[in-house]
This record gives structure tokens, C-alpha cells and sequence, in this order.
């Protein structure tokens, strides 16, 4: 199977923290930024950190095995543990092909999860996250585990320190500057030369959608229609800088997703989130302090860790068509909060703005990327305890294979394990 740009992770994979993995795998390799994270996690210096934890070899930085940070019960660096760890059971079997690790005790069925993720590659949908304003430093800080259980949590470089030619540069299928990596394009499975991402996808059978209460997007669309002509659905001003709208989002992703679905579409979504845009909300919009740079980057970080709340709601509905999802978080572009540069307190982001300073914050943005998929529903998968009803395992089945299977499947399943199936509900 040829490998995503990214490998696949599962999303609702049940890790028993056994450790096989942390004592019994090769050794894993660790890219610079992640071993600089894994050392301030631990509040160590990088030369220290490296000295304790990790060898060389051919020029790659791994860690030392069996793994250090494994403590009997589970990962002292959990948070920012490497990739390789958050991707298992999927491995890298050679740099064209990924595949699912034998050893790993809980998998329920190995050749139905191989069967799956070669499947959650046909046709993945795509989800393009952005979190206005916000800073790489303030996402390093953030108290992440949704962001965490999918992926690396990462720094990019944006072409950009205001919204519009940012977003127009994604659009056109551009990526950011990534640390030590060459990129020619940002969204995966597309050409170099993809003049307008929106088109390209609908052209090849994607759904398309766009969901944000961001101004500057909606009156720059007022005047060309680009980004209203050629998404399939395009929402802005219902959500335009109202504290709920993340609310909202979270109910039109779940009807978007679930609509093009029933007309077998993959959705390619893009949602630019103003939660994270001065002066910041987590449910309580905040006062921006345009001299108080401490007071401004902790309400960014709880904007940030209210997103985070609401990651699985963005995620999950991608998951139940039993698709995979390549899923890219990051920011349009970066934002002085207050930063005192000489005598003077610089803050916002818009160079026209008198109160703006060129600087590396207005450009340092959060990048984390994963491809996600769902962990297999099979019979297999099936749990009939004393404590679980059938009318509660066919609820939950039905939105995913449809009443009739469901039914089947459960009778099956508790014949099984010798029970009677006259109980299941017509």
C-alpha cells in the first residue's frame, strides 16, 4: 500500500498500556523539533537531554531502548511523545508502505485492521483547521490532549501576517514554511501546479465547504464570489464574531459531512476558527489589554485549549462514514500581544496598523498534521457484555451500517456466545 504523506493514526485505537511497544520495538527515530519539545517537557537542556535519552545513527537522533519514558503504567512524556509512537500500531514498513504491527495485543483482528487502513486511503476526506491569529509558542503552551492523541504538535512558518493573502495562498494549495522539510504543495493528493484547491477537489468528486465567521474572507468574497462559487457550501455571516460559533461549526460540520456522505462524496472542508482572534474566547469572550502582554497570551491559551474541547466534534463525523481523515491544523498567521520593543507596546497583526511592528511572532504559527482513521466496526469489534443492551449496541451501530446489517450482525455476534436473539427490537 503506498504510503499518505502522513501516516495513518487511529483515532479511537484502545491502547491497554501493556508497554510492548515502549520495550520490545526498535528503536525510534525523533525529528530536532520534537526532541527540543521532549527536552522542555522534562525541563532539561536539549545537550542534556540528548546525552541521557538518545543516540545517533546515520545522522537521526532515536531513542534509547526499551524506552526510558516508560514507567510501568504508562508514558511520562505523553503529550510530546514521538510520532512513531502516536501512529502505532501503524508502521513504516520501508518509505513507500505503511502497514499494521503484528505484536501489538489490542489488536482484536489483524487482518480486518490491515483491511482497514488500506481502505481508509481510498478517497480520504481532507480537513483544513485554522485558528485565527494564534501563535506557535501559545500552541506549545496550550494544554492539548485531543490535538496530542493524533499528532505532533508543531511550528510553521506563514508567507503572511494578516488573513486574506494568507488564506488566498492556501487556497492555492501552498503550504507554509515547515522546518527541514520540503514541501511542494499543502494539501495531500493534489498536483504542484493546483491553481485553486476548492475547484481541483470538486472537480474530482469532493464536496467542498467552508466555515467561518471571519469578516475579512466574507468581504473580500463580496466583491469576487472566489471562495462562494466554488465551495459547495459556503457559510460566513451566521457565525461572524459571535462567542457560540464554534457551537455552530461543530452542527454544520456534522451536517455537511453527513449529507455528502449519503451522496458518496469525500468532503474536502476548510474551517478558519476566530476563537483564537483578539481578544480571545473560551465560552468568555476576554478584555484585550493592549499593554499586557502575560494577561493576552494566557487568554490565548485557553482559546486554544477550548478549540482543543471541541477537536473530536470536528473530527468524529469524518470518522463515522468510515473514511479516513488527512486532517492539517495551523493558523493564518501569528499576532503581537503587547510586546514592549523600546518604549513602545506593539499588538495586532495587520501591517497598515500603526500599532504593528514587523516581527517573527506575526509569522511563527502552530502546524500539527495527521491522517486519522476509524478503528474497525466489524462484528469483530462487537462488544456484548452483561451490562450492554441490544437496543444500545444497534443504536450505535445503525448510523454506520444501516439497520438491516446492524441487526444481522448482532444476531450473529450473540449466537455466538450462545444467546438468545429473539430480544433484538424490530
Amino acid at each position: 500500500m503506498k504510503a499518505n504523506p502522513v501516516r495513518p493514526v487511529i483515532y479511537d485505537f484502545k491502547c491497554l498500556r501493556c508497554g510492548w511497544c515502549c520495550t520490545k520495538m526498535e528503536a525510534v527515530v525523533v525529528k530536532p523539533p520534537m526532541v527540543q519539545f521532549m527536552a522542555q517537557h522534562l525541563d532539561m537542556s536539549l545537550e542534556e537531554f540528548k546525552d541521557t535519552y538518545t543516540f545517533t545513527r546515520d545522522d537521526n537522533t532515536l531513542v534509547r531502548q526499551p524506552c526510558p519514558f516508560y514507567d510501568g503504567k504508562g508514558c511520562k512524556i505523553y503529550e510530546n511523545r514521538p510520532q512513531a509512537c502516536r501512529d502505532f500500531p501503524i508502521v513504516l514498513i520501508h518509505k513507500d508502505a505503511v502497514g499494521v504491527n503484528d505484536g501489538c495485543k489490542a489488536i482484536k483482528d489483524r487482518g480486518v485492521m490491515k483491511r482497514e487502513v488500506e481502505k481508509a486511503h481510498e478517497k480520504s476526506h481532507i480537513l483544513f483547521i485554522m485558528m485565527d491569529s494564534c501563535r506557535s509558542d501559545v500552541f506549545q503552551k496550550a494544554n492539548t490532549p485531543n490535538f496530542s492523541r493524533v499528532g505532533e504538535k508543531g511550528a510553521a512558518g506563514a508567507f503572511a501576517c494578516f488573513t486574506t493573502p494568507s488564506v488566498l495562498g492556501y487556497m492555492a494549495n501552498f503550504p507554509p514554511q515547515l522546518p527541514q522539510t520540503y514541501r511542494p504543495v499543502l494539501f495531500p493528493d493534489t498536483e504542484q501546479a493546483t491553481p485553486w484547491a476548492p475547484t481541483y477537489f470538486r472537480e474530482r468528486g469532493y464536496y467542498t465547504a467552508w466555515l467561518s465567521g471571519n469578516p475579512m474572507i466574507h468581504n473580500f468574497d463580496m466583491g469576487t464570489k472566489l471562495f462562494s462559487s466554488t465551495f459547495d457550501y459556503y457559510e460566513s455571516m451566521r457565525y461572524n464574531l459571535s462567542p457560540q460559533a464554534i457551537v455552530e461549526i461543530a452542527k454544520d460540520v456534522e451536517s455537511v459531512v453527513s449529507n455528502a456522505d449519503k451522496e458518496g462524496k469525500p468532503v474536502f472542508m476548510c474551517i478558519l476558527l476566530m476563537d483564537t482572534h483578539m481578544p480571545y474566547n473560551d465560552e468568555q469572550v476576554y478584555h484585550f489589554e493592549t499593554e499586557d502582554f502575560e494577561t493576552n497570551f494566557a487568554n490565548q491559551v485557553k482559546a486554544v485549549e477550548y478549540i482543543d474541547k471541541w477537536f473530536p466534534a470536528f473530527v468524529q463525523p469524518f470518522l463515522k462514514t468510515g473514511k479516513g481523515v488527512h486532517t492539517i491544523v495551523t493558523a493564518d498567521h501569528g499576532e503581537l500581544m503587547g510586546e514592549k520593543i523600546g518604549d513602545v507596546h506593539y499588538w495586532g497583526h495587520d501591517p497598515r496598523d500603526d500599532h504593528v511592528v514587523i516581527s517573527t511572532q506575526l509569522f511563527k504559527i502552530p502546524w500539527l498534521e495527521a491522517f486519522i482513521i476509524p478503528e474497525n466496526r466489524s462484528e469483530y469489534e462487537l462488544e456484548v457484555g452483561s451490562d450492554s443492551t441490544t437496543e444500545t449496541l444497534l443504536n450505535s451501530l445503525v448510523d454506520r451500517v444501516g439497520i438491516d446489517k446492524a441487526k444481522s450482525l448482532l444476531k450473529k455476534k450473540r449466537k455466538e456466545l450462545n444467546k438468545n436473539a429473539a430480544d433484538i427490537p424490530a
